[in-house]
């Protein structure tokens, strides 16, 4: 009997994403771990989002066991010419190439994809066997400029942030931007289900505060650096859940000022865990349909997705009797890899070049409720997020278009 998992995503001998810098929300497990190493088996350096510093540190391990082992089956031949027989590689052919102890550096401007560095007489030499460690590296960002080439460069990033916390996203998001001066995709994929009315450390309930506020401030914040890229593109992980949501913005509002007042929150015997989760899903949909309509005319795209019912550690957190309902449907679930596939797909196939403000299913484009295309409810929910997360006058996406042009000189940013 076949097995029903679908091939690998990416791969060593698909680098479509080389030289790119691609953020990943939630990576350590389930759906973000598979996204991110999918992206960094084409090519990708991957920033991992993670909470957990110790979880965090096993998936980067984890995905960098799986690099070194698809180099290591990979044929030398396998790998393009140098890039002195490429004709579209002059400009790097005659670029000053330096040797250090640990590295090679070609500087200058992102290079083709297909392009490695300028292999050494030994490299060269496919009758040399060397570990998967010095073999060819294909095109990574450097922290220093995140268009060098280096070679041996350790090709994913760990950063540490707590999602329902505004300080710890800021934290995060200012280490990111000193690493990296572009970003080419931004992947919103942490999200979670809660158990009860509870609140964060910001006075927010706590599933939305993750699922949408913390998506909507991380993307804010990444918003620069996304326009530097030649093509960013924002992917944010909703759900067919959405089709059971509701946008309530007083509703919202009062439970922060009931939170505010020292109580739990208003509502709080109307609260259905199922639901609320769905509403937050209907945020993200609400949100990237209102971001696309913002960013029209820029090189930033903002599309989001259905994974599927996927088998994921997702419902630990919400009550036993919906894990419990959840844990009974696991056998019929989709794998965290093939729940994946559409992530990967919105954030690297050229098919989808210059489409935004979309929602995809199965790497197609599918239908939202009459909610999702409510765009007097998105403009609604932008402004009062804007206002719940503090965003700064110079933070709003309307300033940051207005500063990248004055420093783009007139050109399309």
């Amino acid at each position: 009997m076949k097995s029903k998992e679908e091939p690998a995503l990416g791969g060593s001998h698909t680098l479509a994403m080389a030289g790119k810098t691609c953020v990943v929300t939630g990576a350590n497990s389930g759906i973000g771990l598979e996204t991110a190493r999918a992206l960094a088996l084409m090519g990708a350096r991957v920033v991992m989002v993670c909470r957990d510093r110790t979880k965090g540190e096993n998936a980067r391990k984890d995905i960098l066991s799986s690099i070194s082992h698809s180099e290591t089956a990979q044929n030398d031949s396998s790998f393009p010419p140098a890039p002195t027989t490429d004709p579209s590689c002059s400009a790097i052919r005659n670029s000053t190439i330096k040797n250090t102890e640990n590295s090679v550096i070609i500087p200058g401007e992102q290079p083709s994809p297909s392009v490695y560095s300028v292999p050494t007489a030994v490299e060269s030499d496919p009758n040399v066997k060397r570990p998967p460690q010095e073999r060819i590296r294909r095109n990574r960002p450097s922290p220093q400029n995140p268009r060098t080439m280096v070679i041996g460069e350790d090709p994913i990033d760990l950063v540490i942030a707590d999602l329902a916390s505004l300080t710890s996203i800021r934290k995060a998001v200012q280490e990111i931007r000193q690493k990296y001066d572009v970003i080419d995709v931004l992947v919103n994929n942490a999200g979670l289900i809660k158990a009860g009315y509870t609140f964060t450390e910001d006075g927010l309930e706590w599933t939305m505060a993750v699922n949408h506020y913390a998506p909507f401030l991380f993307t804010h914040l990444l918003l620069e650096p996304l326009l530097k890229a030649p093509a960013g593109r924002v992917v944010t992980v909703s759900s067919g859940a959405h089709r059971m949501g509701r946008i309530d913005i007083q509703g919202l509002e009062k439970a922060r000022e009931g939170k505010k007042a020292g109580g739990r929150g208003k509502g709080k015997a109307r609260y259905l865990e199922f639901l609320v989760y769905a509403n937050s899903k209907l945020a993200n949909i609400l949100f990237t349909k209102e971001l696309a309509k913002r960013l029209s005319g820029t090189t930033v795209t903002a599309n989001c997705l259905h994974p599927g019912v996927v088998r994921t550690n997702f419902g630990k957190s919400a009550t036993k009797l919906f894990y419990a309902g959840f844990m009974l449907a696991w056998p019929f679930m989709i794998s965290p890899k093939q729940g994946a596939r559409t992530s990967v797909y919105l954030a690297s196939s050229p098919e989808v070049s210059g489409v935004s403000g979309e929602y995809f299913n199965r790497r197609r484009r599918a239908r939202v409720t009459r909610n999702g295309k409510n765009m007097e409810m998105a403009n609604m929910l932008w402004e009062h997020s804007e206002r719940i997360v503090g965003l700064g006058g110079e933070e709003k996406v309307e300033q940051v278009l207005k500063g990248m042009s004055n420093g783009m000189s007139g050109k399309k940013i």
